[in-house]
């Protein structure tokens, strides 16, 4: 009996034995997973600010590691071909004027011949009334009244058709006003019979010397395989205000391009001017953030300095900028741009989700 209860003693001592040793066992496990997790959501804060500038400061063998190389900006004079962009425009607001202006100016021919008519049959009256043959004063002033009221009429109609064409060409310039007001065969344009495409297109400042080119070709910005040759129309009254530069009308002998698509052409210099020193900037430099283009600058070893390029214009290698923000021989990124961008972001969003 004695020894029953001895060996019942002795497996429960060991059955808590091995309790305890399998719960030390676990909460190890979950002590080291906690840990382990910790050190992954630890995120290093490589960025500072000074002057609203932002630093971005890695470590050495970061650096190393990273692939980050640079090259000194270098100041050109060469002779690129401009980016120049703009859009297949719509022509419903032309057509609606042009519409209004025609029922305007058949009112007023229709006026004006009622009031020829009136003006005849007046003449008439006053002969008959000078005649003594029976016409009363009060007739010949009932006539008069007509005449007024339709040279009212007529005055109210000659105010739209002005009003009109002021609108016009406030919205779409001198030309387009005088080709919707004339008349006839003379107002036969492939434009506004729907078999030529309008496009503007805003052209850089620095690539325009008296007058736009005469012919350019263009293509889609999403497909620059197939280009369209497009021919000078007129200058633009108004500019894309999201573009530097002056924009004019273009006209593409086709309607293979859709209403509203986003083109682009690539226009030589022809400002044909003393050569104008600016630094340019390789494309693969620039990353974009808030819808402006950055680029980094290395001013020591594992310090990169984030700057935004100020006024560029695009050509088809790269940007042009102005010295004064950038200097010739500072230490541009290439390739790594993007990922010091995102070091720089990673730890804002970081703090964001703490806070």
């Amino acid at each position: 009996m004695k020894n029953k209860s001895l060996i019942i003693i002795v497996i429960q001592a060991v059955m808590i034995v091995m309790l305890v040793w399998i719960i030390l066992i676990l909460g190890m496990d979950e002590f080291i997973e906690e840990e382990l997790d910790n050190d992954e959501g630890v995120i290093v804060d490589y960025t500072r600010s000074i002057d609203d500038l932002t630093y971005v400061t890695l470590p050495l063998a970061v650096e190393k590691n990273s692939g980050i190389t640079t090259i000194p900006i270098q100041s050109s004079t060469k002779s690129y071909d401009y980016s120049s962009y703009g859009e297949v425009m719509s022509l419903s607001d032309l057509f609606l004027k042009k519409n209004k202006l025609e029922n305007l100016l058949r009112n007023k021919n229709k006026i004006n011949a009622q009031l020829a008519e009136e003006l005849e049959h007046l003449k008439k009256l006053i002969i008959l009334n000078q005649d003594d043959k029976n016409i009363a004063d009060s007739i010949i002033h009932e006539k008069e009244i007509d005449i007024s009221n339709l040279k009212n009429d007529l005055g109210v109609i000659q105010n739209d058709i002005s009003n009109t064409l002021i609108n016009t060409e406030h919205h779409w310039g001198p030309y387009f006003a005088e080709l919707i007001s004339q008349t006839g065969q003379q107002a036969s344009s492939p434009i506004l019979n729907n078999k030529h495409r309008l496009i503007k297109i805003t052209i850089p400042s620095v690539n325009l010397h008296k007058v736009p080119p005469r012919k350019i070709d263009v293509y889609l910005s999403s497909n620059e395989k197939i280009s369209y040759a497009s021919t000078f129309v007129s200058k633009a009254p108004n500019s894309d205000e999201s573009l530097q530069g002056k924009s004019f009308y273009y006209e593409v002998g086709n309607t293979e391009l859709n209403i509203g698509e986003r083109i682009k052409a690539n226009i030589k210099d022809t400002a044909n001017k003393a050569a104008i020193t600016s630094l340019f900037i390789p494309r693969n430099s620039v990353v974009w953030s808030n819808g402006k283009p950055w680029i980094f600058i290395k001013v020591n070893d594992g310090e990169f300095l984030r700057k935004p390029l100020i006024k560029p214009i695009e050509t088809s290698a790269g940007w042009l900028v102005e010295e004064g923000p950038f200097m010739a021989g500072e230490l541009l990124v290439t390739d790594g741009a993007q990922l010091l961008l995102s070091e720089e972001f990673k730890y804002q969003i970081k703090n964001e989700n703490e806070d």
